[in-house]
């Protein structure tokens, strides 16, 4: 996305937006230059390979039945003769039916007359200066691993409810949210653990044709580790991205040295890569608006708007930048492919929740209200490349990541939620979705209301560090979408993996549910609470240890007369306290129905009979349902 489009904000700057019409003269014909070359008919004979994910996120999100034509690549024999002509194939577009081409105009002039060969029009792209208006800071406090703390991201989570979708457990887990942007700092602090994880599940530069999107530390991971980090850093303390737990894939799209340059069919591949992949939610913070002019804000005319389209009529959620072009006097509008009706495009406010001076306004063309919602993009918290810390950057370019996020903690919590039914529960929560215009569209993100949009519940767990033999209490509190107690639901609670027993009946009230959980053996438990009326769901997942903490001491050591046996275990249970003599004879046993934490039992040194024992060396035992603690001790007789 060009230096407008992006973190640091350009005013000021003239651009002159043409209207190109080919004119392909020999006088020209050794300039080379991109076109979009459009074939005439759609052919059906070369389908692309899709996941297992891309399948099945098209159910999920009810993706359009014909997909026929979108899911094929055009015919090699048309390939063949472009090439003839000594154009050179850049990328070819299942989705615009279309061949991405460089070349002269003598080229394309030949081109054109070939009978499959419908139009050709320019590439867009944007080539301009960067600026830096927030700068960056090294941070030297050292991480708090141990609790969730927003540290300095706490606002611009919190202006749109996050940090609440975070603590009814949402992280974004099982969601696959792909990236577009410059290059991307993959062992940063605040980003090394997607990598760690396993959480990183692909990445390709589309600039140099392979898999690294890091490349050498420069100004080219600048922006796209930004806003990474602004949706997937996890640095307790410093930053919480608003999908820390999701998964990731990566394209590097854009080449940046002093100047940035892209060009939309980079962004075009990529988007129909990700597909494949069967990415959930493409974030995007570029834009292009070379070549095309505000008429052709229609949803349907520039290439990137149209293959956004078909990106989200395959189910995936695309989530755009509205622009930072409010005082471009030469543009001063929302940027393609936000003008996309089924395009999310995100503005700027600062952290009060007011318009920010750059964010682009609406409406589009042919009159829709855009941007569509909100989020914080002024001194918004994220990583530099730079010194392994971070700072502040302002844009569109950091505010669309956070709806991003928030829309993956979104779809976690609602897996059947079709993108109809996202997109208008998102607009119908937002902070002014009574009164929507063209510089809030309708306002601000609030993401815990759009998951309670038809009610919602909460589970409390009264363990959290079970071993096999607990049971457990999983205490769900119901409310409906206004936050009140109660409400209409219909839960399902069922053990998905593990050995876990559901004990029945269960205390069920207006109000809540009590489901009590026995686990006979170790191991992970997943245990799937639904609510099929409010469409929500929540996986819980539980460790069960094997071993309990048993502690058993003898005090003093040698003991005197009297013998003190301190004692204790995690939870309460029974337990058998015994005394043996070293040759393993019983010398008294004691039977206690409950311990827990800390318990002392003082032994006069007398057998069962109530006869004083000798001196010598003895062994005590404390058996409990979990494990066997043994202590040895000596006894001194006066």
């Amino acid at each position: 996305m060009s230096s407008r489009y992006m973190t640091a904000i350009k005013t000021g700057t003239f651009i002159s937006i043409l209207i190109i019409v080919l004119c392909i003269t020999p006088a020209f014909g050794s300039t080379q230059t991109k076109h979009w070359i459009y074939l005439k008919d759609y052919t059906k004979d070369k389908p692309i390979r899709l996941s297992a994910k891309s399948y099945q996120r098209r159910d999920l999100r009810n993706a359009s039945p014909d997909r026929s034509k979108l899911d094929c690549y055009p015919q090699e024999r048309y390939l063949s003769q472009l090439r003839q002509t000594g154009l050179t194939i850049n990328y070819v577009s299942r989705w615009l039916n279309a061949v991405s081409v460089t070349g002269d105009s003598t080229q394309l002039e030949e081109a054109l007359g070939l009978p499959f060969v419908e139009r050709v029009s320019p590439v867009a792209g944007f080539k301009g200066k960067r600026l830096y208006h927030s700068p960056k800071f090294l941070i030297d406090t050292p991480f708090l691993n141990d609790s969730l703390n927003y540290g300095l991201s706490y606002n611009q989570l919190h202006l749109s409810q996050i940090d609440s979708v975070h603590d009814l457990g949402y992280t974004g887990e099982s969601i696959v949210i792909g990236i577009m942007d410059t290059g991307f700092d993959l062992d940063h602090p605040f980003l090394n653990t997607i990598k760690n994880q396993g959480r990183l599940s692909a990445t390709y530069d589309f600039i140099n044709h392979d898999p690294d999107v890091q490349d050498i530390e420069d100004i080219q991971q600048y922006h796209g580790t930004s806003v990474w980090s602004v949706i997937a850093g996890y640095a307790p303390g410093l930053l919480i991205g608003s999908a820390y737990g999701a998964n990731y894939v990566l394209a590097k799209t854009e080449l940046q040295n002093e100047e940035i340059q892209q060009e939309e069919d980079n962004w075009i591949a990529a988007a129909e890569w990700m597909d494949s992949l069967g990415v959930d939610i493409i974030c995007s913070a570029l834009g292009y608006i070379d070549w095309y002019d505000t008429t052709q804000l229609d949803g349907h005319t520039c290439a990137i708007t149209i293959a956004a389209e078909a990106a989200a009529s395959s189910g995936i959620v695309v989530v755009n930048v509205a622009g930072n072009e409010r005082n471009n006097y030469a543009w001063g509008t929302i940027i393609p492919p936000s003008d996309g009706d089924s395009v999310i495009a995100v503005g700027a406010v600062n952290r009060n929740g007011n318009l920010a001076d750059f964010s682009s306004p609406g409406p589009t063309f042919d009159g829709r209200i855009k941007p569509d919602i909100m989020a914080q993009g002024v001194q918004v918290f994220a990583a530099d490349y730079s010194n392994n810390g971070g700072g502040y950057d302002d844009g569109t370019s950091v505010a669309a990541p956070i709806v991003a996020g928030g829309l993956a903690l979104a779809l976690e919590a609602h897996p059947h939620w079709s993108l109809d039914k996202l997109f208008s529960s998102l607009r119908l929560t937002g902070s002014r979705s009574g009164t929507p215009d063209s510089n809030y569209g309708w306002g601000i993100a609030e993401i815990f209301d759009l998951i309670a949009v038809d009610g919602y519940f909460i589970v409390n767990q009264t363990e959290t560090n079970p071993v096999y033999g607990d049971t457990i209490l999983l205490d769900i509190s119901l409310f409906d979408s206004l936050g009140r107690s109660g409400g209409n639901h219909q839960i399902d609670i069922q053990v998905i993996d593990g050995s876990a027993e559901l004990i029945f009946p269960r205390d069920i009230g207006i109000n809540f549910i009590r489901q009590f959980v026995y686990f006979p053996l170790p191991g992970l438990q997943k245990i799937l609470i639904s609510d099929s009326i409010a469409g929500m769901v929540k996986l819980i997942k539980i460790d069960v240890g094997s071993d309990r903490n048993i502690t058993l001491e003898v005090w003093p050591n040698p003991a005197i007369d009297t013998v003190v046996f301190v004692f204790g275990l995690d939870s309460p249970s029974w337990a058998e306290l015994s005394v043996f003599t070293v040759s393993g004879d019983k010398v008294v046993s004691y039977y206690l129905n409950s311990t827990i934490r800390c318990n002392t039992l003082t032994w006069p040194a007398q057998n069962a009979n109530g006869d004083n024992i000798a001196s010598g060396v003895y062994i005590a035992s404390l058996k409990t349902p979990y494990g066997q603690k043994i202590a040895k001790f000596a006894y001194i007789k006066k």
